[in-house]
């Protein structure tokens, strides 16, 4: 319908129109030996809520700022230790 005029044009584009948009940039990742306050610290910076964990170059599994909040409190852990107990590598 679009195409015919029917309906106004998308006002943000395709996902190929963003991704363009924003350019190409580095994956952003953790490692599992970072520590809880680190991988806040670059989650903040980068405005992201999920991010690749790595462990010696390969994928380790992906957490979320929700992940990291509730296992901290669940786990105990503090923000100086390894991120390692987080999530099931």
């Amino acid at each position: 319908m679009r195409r015919n005029g029917f309906l106004e044009p998308d006002p943000i584009g395709t996902i190929a129109d963003l991704l363009a948009a924003r350019g190409r940039a580095d994956v952003i990742t953790a490692e599992t030996s970072d520590r809880v306050r680190d991988l806040i610290q670059k989650m903040k910076a980068h405005g992201i809520s999920r991010i690749p964990v790595v462990r010696q170059g390969k994928l380790a599994g992906v957490i979320s700022e929700k992940d990291v909040m509730h296992r901290m409190a669940e786990a105990g852990l503090a923000a100086e230790d390894p991120i390692e107990p987080l999530a099931p590598w």
